[in-house]
């Protein structure tokens, strides 16, 4: 039978280094940490805007709007559906600036699902009835308002 005794120097020793280990280790987590921090927060090029559009005109108007104003805008055209599936999926980390859908029930259902900033400014030419299409939390402007009847 081989025995060794709890505190001998060759113990105390092999607990000093499992100790230098354990600071080894969490020195270099602390350091992953800080960089992937870094990388996180490290100031992006400005691109200009990305719209999500759901409508076919979108690009269109788009590029009315980079001509106007020299904002650059990237346009991602699909479907409403898709669309909302890619911002769901994106949750709080968005890769867009802008969302544009025919009609409210797109912007309504993001808004109930925590996925928009509040406080957006009303345009200061809305109709009567445009002013009762906005969101009360500011969540959406609508930008006009589309009829069907049958």
């Amino acid at each position: 039978m081989i025995a060794r005794p709890a505190f001998s120097a060759y113990a105390a020793q092999e607990r000093g280094q499992v100790g230098i280990m354990r600071k080894l280790f969490a020195g270099i987590v602390a350091t992953i940490i800080v960089i992937i921090g870094v990388v996180l927060m490290w100031p992006r090029p400005d691109t200009g805007l990305v719209l999500y559009s759901g409508l076919d005109y979108g690009p269109a108007v788009a590029d009315a709007f980079t001509k106007e104003t020299g904002i650059k805008i990237a346009v991602v055209r699909l479907s409403t559906g898709s669309l909302m599936a890619r911002i769901a999926s994106q949750g709080t980390h968005p890769a867009w600036d802008l969302a544009w859908f025919d009609g409210a029930t797109a912007a309504v259902s993001l808004d109930q699902a925590g996925l928009l900033a509040h406080d957006l400014p009303a345009p200061a030419n809305l109709t009567a009835t445009g002013k009762t299409l906005l969101s009360q939390q500011g969540a959406y402007v609508p930008t006009g308002m589309t009829l069907a009847g049958v």
